[in-house]
């Protein structure tokens, strides 16, 4: 296990802060909850303006590229920050969160990716996707639940395959 970097001092130094550490996890489980919301507005509208196939179409755009995410997960198996890094800031982590399959960030791939298939109704939603997506990427970085690289790797895919939606749409 490592002890040394700047990931370990910028770990010790949000958890010394329990506000902080605390603000950031409300602010992650409210920008998920957006995020999802944001998917489920989506389809509510489109199936009772009865738009039947474009909620299919919805389906398929979200769940095809995230059956491949989820698969790359276990395939990758990437261990997350607390599972390499021996610092009591992550011991919590450690002991309660889950182990490996950290590359990509499934939790930034699916806020960017429905942020981008928004801006085809309407860019104002589709920001609020995009933001709250980096939202969650700053709480996941923070908190030691993915390295930086997760999380841009599943903003990359996420907008990739958005975009691929958006022209196949």
């Amino acid at each position: 296990m490592k002890r040394d970097g700047w990931l370990v001092r910028l770990y010790e130094s949000v958890y010394s802060r329990h506000r902080l550490a605390i603000f950031l996890r409300a602010l992650g489980i409210f920008s998920t909850a957006v995020v999802i919301l944001l998917y489920a507005y989506a389809f509510g509208v489109l199936l009772f303006f009865g738009e039947f196939v474009s909620a299919l179409r919805l389906g398929i755009f979200v769940g095809v590229p995230l059956f491949i995410v989820c698969t790359l997960r276990r395939i990758v198996d990437s261990p997350r920050p607390y599972e390499v890094y021996d610092t009591h800031a992550l011991a919590f982590l450690k002991a309660f969160g889950t182990s490996g399959r950290s590359f990509p960030s499934l939790h930034i791939f699916f806020a960017f990716m429905i942020g981008i298939l928004w801006m085809i109704y309407s860019v104002p939603l589709g920001l609020v996707g995009i933001f709250f997506g980096l939202c969650i990427a700053l709480e996941r970085i923070l908190l030691g639940r993915h390295f930086p690289k997760d999380v841009l790797s599943g903003a990359v895919i996420g907008i990739m395959s958005g975009l691929v939606g958006v022209l196949i749409w």
